[in-house]
């Protein structure tokens, strides 16, 4: 058995403190982990595990799954702009 990571540790302690929990009241007691965190990660493990590591890949096969509507589009567009122009600095 491995060690636990700093996050996996935080949640045991909840667990050690309180016995069984619900998810819910974990995440309650943790009153540090924000939705936009939580999505990211899980995020990261998908892209990692899914499509080895590749952003573009992933990008492609949701398009390619989902009628992309034109507001979609051009959210997607200005996205890629931006990225674009933050890599040039």
């Amino acid at each position: 058995m491995g060690k636990p990571t700093e996050s996996e540790l935080d949640i045991l302690q909840v667990l050690w403190a309180d016995g069984p929990s619900t998810v819910r009241s974990v995440i309650e007691r943790l009153n540090a982990v924000e939705e936009q965190s939580v999505k990211r990660n899980l995020l990261q493990q998908f892209v990692r595990k899914t499509f080895r590591g590749s952003a573009a890949d992933l990008v492609m096969e949701a398009l390619g799954q989902h009628a992309a509507t034109g507001d979609e589009l051009a959210e997607i567009k200005e996205l890629i702009e931006k990225i674009e122009k933050d890599q040039k600095k």
